[in-house]
């Protein structure tokens, strides 16, 4: 349910409560002055992730070096902290040299051994871009190196709360 529907079910709630008691009470109720509180408390928070390019371009790949680092940014338009989990979605053991970073980690991780992290945004209709950098080293890749390689990076998100 999205905060729009919560509080509008909430102000049916508030309004059925004051116009349900007034329709069956007897007249000992009516003037009694006694007013019914109710507390609410909402808990939706959203989480709204958008990747901004589309692909990142490595350039050239070659055995025992480590390739140019790329940038790409994620936004956070949601309501809550996001934690960022990249995977590489390749069977081919070339990406498991893939290795990411932020300015918000000490250097480079491999992929797998990474969480990023997004802040919310500072307003409810703003929001947060963090910049990442990726590159694929391959000092110690023994296997081949051939063709145009590319492969999918799946981002899992999760709150930070």
């Amino acid at each position: 349910m999205s905060r729009k529907e919560a509080i509008f079910v909430i102000f049916l709630l508030v309004c059925l409560l004051g116009i349900i008691p007034n329709i069956k009470a007897d007249d000992k109720w009516k003037d009694s002055g006694e007013k019914l509180g109710v507390k609410v408390t909402i808990e939706e928070q959203e989480l709204k992730i958008k990747i901004v390019e589309e692909y990142v371009d490595l350039g050239e790949i070659t055995k025992r070096y480590i390739t140019n680092s790329s940038f790409f940014n994620i936004t956070n338009k949601g309501t809550v902290d996001a934690l960022i989990q990249p995977v590489v979605d390749s069977s081919d053991e070339i990406f498991s040299n893939l290795m990411i970073s932020s300015k918000k980690t000490s250097g480079y991780n491999l992929t797998k051994n990474f969480i990023g992290k997004v802040p919310k945004s500072s307003t409810y209709k703003e929001e947060n871009t963090e910049s990442f950098w990726i590159k694929l080293n391959l000092t110690e890749y023994e296997g081949n190196v051939t063709g145009d390689l590319s492969t999918d990076i799946i981002f899992y998100v999760m709150s930070d709360d």
